[in-house]
């Protein structure tokens, strides 16, 4: 079975019901796009109104199939009588078994059901529950499905580029051209992996600004100086290189990523990063965080994560928790976002971090997020979220971390023993055989692991160089073979 519209002019109709589709997947209905569309308007594409924007372009955003669509370029009460009459005196309708509308009754019902996933969120974060007991089911959910370890992945940061076209409004890590943005060379991307491949690191983490030739003519400049015209090609290149050289796995965060550009990617890397950071549309509001920040669009950066499942590639996302101001911006994050983990195949990992306010920023006097509701957070988003997702926070940002190890947490992320945190270069990472005390200390076992999960580690989510270079240090778990940091 399929659907089909027949839209007389456009406007918010128009958007409302081609985005059904949209919403049904969000809904975790498996849908197809509409199959048939017919729009009769007057409205040109020149125009740039919204009831100008052809079947075409719905059709990019997954809304229509463009395969049987007619746009009509007509005034409506002058070529609506005539299809009318046409489909009347055909007669095929008579042909068709009557069709039963869905009741009332049945959407109040699907209603209910979204409100109750909302409410058992709010009364998990800020009921009356205590926080002990809370902590506990979600410690159970993790050992049921993730055993008594956790995880860390062994890395060296690399930041490719701190040039972007975006300016958020807590980011320390970005420069214009004037205070120092730059590209690494070659040369100094090779330093840095030396280190870390003789470090015993499994992870080099390529984290750069979004695209910043869009924004700078310096930055165009940079790489044609370096021998290329985009950062994707520079990235790409450079992963190649990682690949070629040394036993470390490129993962890739690089902002928002077409299909095109995740193809390439996919040949020359386990997987993948991008922080959905929040659902939230007051941040692009001025003073927001988000203000300024084009590609922090939730909507584009959603799409990005539908572009990684259609390519098969492994990605990371998650919450940047204390940015926003209300309570029910969290509870609509952490709703959200369960509801994308639902159906989003591609997402293995979700990480919540912390807002952490930096001097020199316009956040720098942002209250940041208290232990006892991150906490409660994180259990509640564990006892939500898809089993087989894996859910991490960052331990160099945690005030006392030995607070969260029975939170839920399966893992820690990424930890180097030789580079910065570029990101939050203030929060030093901690001591490694420290850690692997102070977890032992709780029951459980710190184990190191690859940048792609070991339910990931198969030819169809990953690219067959990649597959091999993978099971070459893997054991029969998907862990790697030794590690010298937890010996």
């Amino acid at each position: 079975k399929g659907s089909g519209l027949f839209m007389i002019g456009g406007g918010v109709p128009k958007n409302f019901i081609q985005d059904t589709v949209i919403c049904a997947e969000l809904l975790g209905k498996n849908v197809d796009m509409h199959k048939y569309a017919i729009q009769i308007t007057v409205a040109d594409s020149r125009d740039g109104a919204c009831s100008s924007s052809t079947l075409k372009e719905a059709s990019s955003w997954g809304k229509v199939d463009i395969t049987k669509e007619q746009m009509v370029f007509a005034e409506a009460t002058s070529v609506l009588p005539l299809i009318a009459s046409d489909a009347y005196h055909k007669a095929e309708w008579k042909k068709r078994e009557r069709r039963k509308i869905q009741s009332n009754n049945n959407i109040i019902e699907l209603l209910k059901i979204m409100s109750t996933l909302d409410k058992k969120i709010e009364n998990y974060i800020f009921g009356n529950m205590p926080t002990s007991e809370l902590l506990d089911k979600a410690y159970d959910i993790k050992v049921q499905n993730f055993g008594k370890t956790i995880t860390y992945s062994p890395k060296v940061f690399i930041p490719l580029t701190t040039l972007c076209q975006d300016a958020c409004a807590y980011c320390t890590f970005v420069k214009t051209p004037k205070d120092g943005g730059t590209y690494l060379t070659f040369e100094e991307v090779d330093a840095i992996a030396n280190v870390g491949d003789k470090s015993g690191c499994f992870e080099a983490l390529f984290t750069l600004g979004d695209k910043p030739e869009i924004k700078w003519s310096f930055a165009k400049k940079e790489l044609e100086r370096l021998g290329f015209s985009t950062t994707f090609d520079y990235l790409i290149e450079n992963a190649k290189r990682m690949n070629e050289k040394y036993h470390l796995f490129p993962h890739i965060n690089p902002g928002l990523m077409s299909r095109n550009e995740i193809k390439e990617y996919r040949q020359q890397s386990p997987s993948g990063g991008l922080m959905l950071e929040s659902f939230s549309k007051n941040l692009s509001q001025k003073g927001k965080a988000h203000y300024g920040a084009k590609t922090k669009n939730i909507n584009l950066r959603l799409e990005t994560l539908e572009n990684a499942m259609s390519e098969k590639y492994p990605m990371t996302t998650g919450l940047l928790l204390g940015i926003t101001d209300t309570k029910n911006e969290i509870i609509q994050d952490i709703y959200q976002l369960i509801k994308t983990c639902e159906v989003n195949t591609s997402i293995q990992e979700v990480i919540l971090q912390n807002f952490r306010a930096k001097q020199n920023t316009l956040m720098k006097n942002h209250s940041e997020i208290v232990n006892d509701l991150f906490m409660r957070i994180i259990a509640t988003t564990r006892l939500f979220l898809p089993n087989h997702i894996s859910l991490q926070i960052p331990p160099n940002l945690a005030s006392n971390i030995e607070l969260f190890l029975k939170s839920g947490i399966n893992d820690l992320g990424g930890i180097s023993p030789k580079t910065i945190d570029w990101v939050n270069p203030d929060h030093n990472w901690p001591n490694l055989i420290e850690l692997k005390n102070v977890i032992k200390q709780t029951d459980q076992n710190l184990i190191p692991r690859l940048p792609v999960y070991p339910s990931y580690i198969n030819k169809d989510w990953l690219s067959p160089s990649i597959y091999e270079k993978v099971s070459s240090v893997v054991n029969e778990n998907g862990y790697p073979k030794e590690h010298e940091f937890t010996k």
